[in-house]
């Protein structure tokens, strides 16, 4: 819907710290697999498309500028 466009432009350009990984990197841009909204991360090495879903998301700190997620093993594989 409209609101989760707006939403996620608002997180367009945070950090995206993951629990065990830490900073993972920049979200820069946002996609969609159908039913969940995707975020693309830049990493060092490369970017990755994670779901942007409840079960991943823990916070979002706009004052810092940072989503704090914990994303499982598997989804950031080069990044490991």
């Amino acid at each position: 819907g409209k609101n989760e466009a707006i939403y996620l432009r608002e997180i367009e350009n945070f950090v995206v710290v993951d629990q065990t990984r830490g900073e993972v990197g920049p979200i820069v841009a946002f996609s969609s697999n159908g039913p969940q909204d995707l975020i693309v991360i830049r990493t060092s090495r490369g970017e990755f498309q994670v779901p942007l879903v409840q079960a991943f998301l823990k916070k979002i700190d706009f004052k810092a500028g940072k989503v704090h997620m914990d994303i499982p093993l598997g989804l950031l594989e080069e990044f490991e």
